[in-house]
């Protein structure tokens, strides 16, 4: 069909996670995009229970969506819009 275009990648991603402690919480995700010959986008967040509220950390530390948010919520889910998030992003004027 010549509507239609074929896309060929060639990508090698990761993804993991690991408990520090049964409290504390790190995952990571990233990957290489082969045909680009470059990093694709690569985040990390940590979580730690407070007991009563949660909070994260999430990381994208280069590229396009280089960012950084802390968020604390509370666990109750009757309380779910209970929250405080911080963030900062360089979106490039989105």
């Amino acid at each position: 069909n010549p509507g239609n275009r074929e896309t060929v990648t060639a990508t090698l991603n990761i993804h993991g996670d690991f408990s520090l402690t049964p409290k504390w919480k790190v995952q990571f995700n990233s990957g290489y995009d082969f045909r680009q010959k470059e990093v694709s986008m690569t985040r990390f967040s940590i979580y730690r229970d407070l007991h009563c509220w949660d909070m994260s950390f999430g990381w994208v530390p280069f590229g396009r969506f280089q960012s950084y948010n802390v968020t604390i919520r509370a666990k109750a889910s009757i309380l779910q819009d209970l929250k405080l998030t911080k963030r900062n992003d360089n979106f490039g004027g989105f």
